[in-house]
């Protein structure tokens, strides 16, 4: 059988302004001080292969203000039927992060993760 691959590209970025906002507010989604003016960005690609047998997902998404991002794959190779393999991976870029940084780039959820997955569909 002949496949072909496809790619599907997504860009974004996200400038956020509150100007309403008091000079001492906080965030309760981050634990910490918001900002006035907040910058964020990412570009993914998602890939296939026509039949189904392989797809991957690719995200590189940064922090503006805080330097700091994240690389993501995720993977899936359908070997057969009823057997799939995965290949999973998280890597963290940039500063170390501050304990009041948005939900998966805070200091406390900055883990690296490399996973490797088999399913067997009933």
């Amino acid at each position: 059988m002949d496949s072909k691959q496809h790619t599907f590209l997504t860009a974004q970025y996200v400038n956020t302004w509150q100007p309403d906002r008091p000079t001492n507010a906080q965030d309760p989604a981050v634990s910490g001080k918001s900002r006035e003016i907040t910058n964020f960005a990412f570009v993914a690609a998602t890939n296939w292969l026509m039949n189904g047998q392989l797809t991957a997902g690719n995200v590189l998404l940064w922090d503006i203000d805080d330097n700091v991002g994240a690389f993501t794959t995720t993977n899936v190779y359908r070997y057969s039927r009823n057997v799939l393999f995965g290949l999973n991976a998280q890597w963290f870029l940039g500063r170390s992060g501050r304990f009041t940084d948005p939900f998966l780039l805070s200091r406390q959820q900055r883990f690296n993760e490399l996973e490797f997955t088999f399913t067997y569909e009933i």
